[in-house]
């Protein structure tokens, strides 16, 4: 899995919404949320980057970027029930 962050022109309805301050919102696609449910995520500067940061309960491993994680099996195994 990989976290991805863009700007959307148009809201999917489906979409779970959670207001991140006053300037903005974050919008997760339904069916990923529960592999991000929990998910806080930080902007920070690390000497000349600038980057967000994402502490995950549900992740069992990361890539060395941020940007990509695994999770355990369960998930697989609520999608297919």
């Amino acid at each position: 899995m990989m976290y991805k962050i863009e700007i959307i022109d148009k809201i999917n309805p489906d979409d779970i919404c959670f207001p991140a301050c006053d300037l903005f919102k974050i919008y997760i696609d339904k069916k990923a949320y529960p592999f991000v449910q929990g998910t806080e995520v930080d902007f920070v500067t690390e000497g000349l980057n600038q980057i967000f940061k994402y502490k995950n309960p549900n992740e069992t491993a990361a890539c060395g970027c941020g940007e990509s994680f695994t999770i355990d099996d369960r998930f697989d195994e609520e999608e297919e029930a």
